[in-house]
């Protein structure tokens, strides 16, 4: 009988999700995000000129051109494909990536300037396992891996490198 009402409630909550992304996705054309986010990315990215890290700037810029096309499908669909359900859940995976990009541009800039200023590679090493892990080349969906947490120790406990593998 929990199990029940769990499942019910775990349903809300990913439709409740699921309908944010699509309002949010709704209000791109009168607010302009889109073109603003991903401009924003690309600058990030701009400032980068490691030879290490360039093979992730463009999978990035691979992910922007991507989103760019996902969301003008999206669009062209129109208000009936909106009501559909899944809809919602194409919204929430756009919406997914745009996070992504612009997480990965921040990441990539801040790994570019420590490299440069300190020659400290634990955010460029980071940066690389984040990318790979949620820009997936060979599929064009979104990873769900929590990288957040696979990375804390590494990351803010300065956990050796060696424990990204």
């Amino acid at each position: 009988e929990q199990r029940l009402r769990e499942a019910v409630i775990t349903r809300i909550y990913e439709g409740t999700n699921d309908i944010h992304a699509l309002e949010a996705l709704k209000t791109i054309p009168k607010y302009g995000t889109l073109d603003a986010l991903l401009q924003d990315a690309d600058e990030n990215l701009n400032t980068v000129s490691d030879g290490t890290l360039m093979p992730y700037v463009e999978k990035v810029r691979h992910a922007i051109q991507f989103a760019r096309d996902s969301y003008q499908r999206f669009e062209q669909l129109g208000d009936i494909f909106i009501a559909n359900i899944a809809a919602q859940s194409q919204a929430r995976k756009i919406a997914e990536l745009l996070t992504t990009i612009y997480e990965s541009s921040l990441i990539l800039e801040e790994a570019q300037h420590l490299v440069t200023t300190r020659q400290d590679w634990r955010k460029a090493v980071m940066a690389i396992k984040y990318i790979d892990d949620k820009l997936s080349p060979e599929s064009e969906r979104i990873n769900t891996k929590m990288t957040s947490v696979k990375y804390f120790d590494t990351i803010i406990r300065h956990a050796p490198l060696s424990s990204l593998n």
